[in-house]
């Protein structure tokens, strides 16, 4: 693949009116609204997580965003039916943010402050190379929603979910312990 100018992570978003940020914690519903407005007719370009240990490791090799995205995955999380892999457009914008991604916004940007340094210029970059109004579905910004707010405008939506019915969620797999912790 062929890799572009860096976009100006200082730009605004080509978007009218920003891009759409749905901030949650683990087992909030969150994959089900992402699927919701990655179906509708409006065209948004929606990316699932972006902002997770895994984009980090295949910034050298995309493939690896779409690895491992089956069927057995999917039951075993509990998630709605998905109409294309769940890193897709993360795996097909990737030439505009390999560059842009630094491993410590991954876990070390997650509490920053508004003028901070979290990893605003991946997200930012992936907004100018969405086709259409950019959601960002991620469970890794809940610390830093005011920072992205702050740089990059538009809308954030915190998904909240009842905390028993969360917890119960968690249940599913021990995945979501071990990465709480």
């Amino acid at each position: 693949m062929s890799v572009g100018p860096a976009p100006d992570p200082g730009a605004p978003s080509s978007a009218p009116g920003g891009p759409i940020f749905l901030h949650s914690l683990f087992r909030a519903g969150s994959t089900y609204m992402f699927e919701v407005f990655r179906r509708a007719p409006e065209g948004y370009h929606c990316f699932q997580e972006p902002m997770r240990e895994a984009a980090w490791l295949a910034r050298d090799d995309p493939a690896l965003l779409l690895a491992n995205d089956d069927e057995a995955t999917r039951v075993l999380l509990r998630h709605p039916p998905m109409s294309a892999a769940y890193f897709q457009e993360l795996h097909d914008a990737w030439p505009a943010w390999r560059h842009a991604l630094k491993e410590e916004h991954v876990y070390g940007g997650y509490f920053a402050q508004p003028g901070a340094d979290g990893g605003q210029a991946f997200w930012q970059a992936l907004a100018q190379a969405s086709p259409g109004r950019p959601v960002f579905q991620d469970c890794r910004s809940t610390g830093r929603m005011l920072a992205l707010k702050q740089a990059l405008g538009g809308v954030h939506l915190y998904l909240w979910r009842n905390p028993w019915d969360q917890w119960t969620s968690y249940q599913v797999a021990p995945y979501f312990d071990a990465t709480s912790q």
